[in-house]
């Protein structure tokens, strides 16, 4: 969310930390963006699950969204173009810019796509719409927030006078890169000291732990170990 609202705010800038482009020019490179996020999303998505699982999916989309998203400064170097002497976008650097962004939300569906399966897997099928319900509205203040943080660490980064405005502009990418990739070594610690990923995690009638099934399957063998006498601890 933050990076979202940063990357309009880069390519508004007249200075030295932005491309000082028109609104149409901007809209055209996410409009890009979007078209490559879409076209590769799902094919991506669903073979890094089939290879690593929903948490390693999580943990990889988590550390690659901040690098791919780093990548947007660096559009400053490639060389201004004849047509962007008239605040217009050059092929090269739209290129890359579509790129960088259209993969890094590729990373960032990946995610938050795990995080909703494990979250739905965490707890007894009566308590989703209480756990969706609270996870709505953790999504609903970080939305509230995201734009403010992404502009006050623009604004100060770039307008800094302890260093250039371009130097600025790779700073303030720079901070919200480490903090997602930190998140990403957080889910990872927390797993490991939980130990097999689960500690405290509710587990079925035949041991299984929640978190690995999800849907259907998971609510019949629920009702079997109720007829049981099982129960679910």
């Amino acid at each position: 969310i933050s990076t979202d609202e940063m990357v309009p705010l880069f390519g508004l800038a007249d200075n030295g930390g932005g491309l000082h482009l028109q609104l149409k020019s901007i809209g055209t490179f996410i409009a890009a963006a979007g078209v490559i996020y879409v076209a590769v999303q799902y094919t991506i998505y669903k073979a890094v699950v089939a290879r690593i699982g929903r948490f390693w999916t999580m943990v990889l989309g988590t550390s690659l969204y901040g690098p791919f998203s780093f990548l947007v400064p660096f559009s400053l170097l490639f060389e201004d173009s004849a047509n962007e002497s008239k605040n217009q976008m050059g092929w090269p650097r739209f290129i890359f810019l579509g790129l960088a962004i259209g993969l890094a939300r590729t990373f960032a569906s990946m995610h938050f796509s795990s995080v909703s399966l494990l979250l739905n897997g965490s707890v007894v099928t009566e308590h989703r719409g209480t756990m969706n319900g609270l996870s709505m509205f953790g999504g609903s203040v970080a939305k509230a927030f995201g734009p403010i943080f992404a502009g006050t660490v623009y604004a100060g980064c770039v307008n800094s006078s302890a260093w250039s405005e371009r130097f600025g502009a790779f700073l303030a990418f720079g901070v919200l890169a480490a903090l997602s990739t930190s998140v990403s070594c957080v889910a990872v610690r927390a797993r490991d000291a939980s130990g097999e990923g689960g500690g405290g995690v509710r587990k079925t009638g035949s041991g299984k732990p929640a978190y690995a099934k999800v849907g259907r399957d998971d609510e019949e063998e629920e009702d079997g170990d109720r007829e049981r006498g099982t129960g679910v601890g």
